[in-house]
């Protein structure tokens, strides 16, 4: 449970810094919003793996799912420690 919590504040520091430095974030808009849960967890490794970040599939109010949505989580990707890069 620490891990999680300790992953989405690494995530939400990524993005606001990410933010502050003017790089265009896709992260909140609708190009990672799917109208099916399989669709999302088909795209969510590769998304993952150029975070190198776990990354939540949320359940949207509309059906659609997202990653790093507004609504309800259904699903957590969790990275591996290998493709993280650590214990190199």
């Amino acid at each position: 449970m620490g891990a999680q919590i300790t992953d989405r504040k690494n995530t939400y520091c990524r993005i606001k810094i990410m933010q502050k430095h003017g790089m265009k974030m896709n992260i909140v808009n609708k190009s990672n919003s799917f109208e099916s849960f399989e669709e999302a967890f088909y795209k969510v490794p590769e998304f993952a793996k150029r975070l190198q970040v776990n990354v939540p599939i949320t359940l949207e109010e509309d059906g659609t799912f997202s990653f790093f949505g507004e609504g309800q989580e259904v699903y957590e990707y969790q990275m591996k420690d290998e493709d993280l890069g650590w214990g190199r």
